[in-house]
């Protein structure tokens, strides 16, 4: 961001956000079979439609911006429930 300010965003189950100009971003929580966290994100952009797997400490590209993975949160029986938080690098 231009402003000096950390972006910010939790992705929560079944909830699609929806960033404008065609730009959407939903996940899932996924167990792998180590017993690890991870998050299965589908993301759609000017790149395209694409599913990934995601673990904290990863970085990503979406909307034309470079994402880290903050946090990747344990399942919940909430049904919207957090997945996963990133923050803009």
């Amino acid at each position: 961001m231009s402003d000096g300010q950390v972006s910010t965003i939790t992705i929560h189950l079944a909830i699609p956000s929806d960033w404008g100009f065609g730009n959407v971003i939903g996940g899932k929580h996924v167990t792998e079979a180590n017993g690890r966290y991870a998050a299965r994100l589908f993301l759609k952009d000017r790149e395209g439609q694409r599913h990934i797997t995601v673990r904290e400490g990863d970085r990503i590209a979406f909307a034309g911006q470079s994402w880290c993975v903050t946090k990747v949160y344990e399942p919940v029986t909430d049904a919207r429930g957090p997945v996963v938080t990133l923050t803009e690098i």
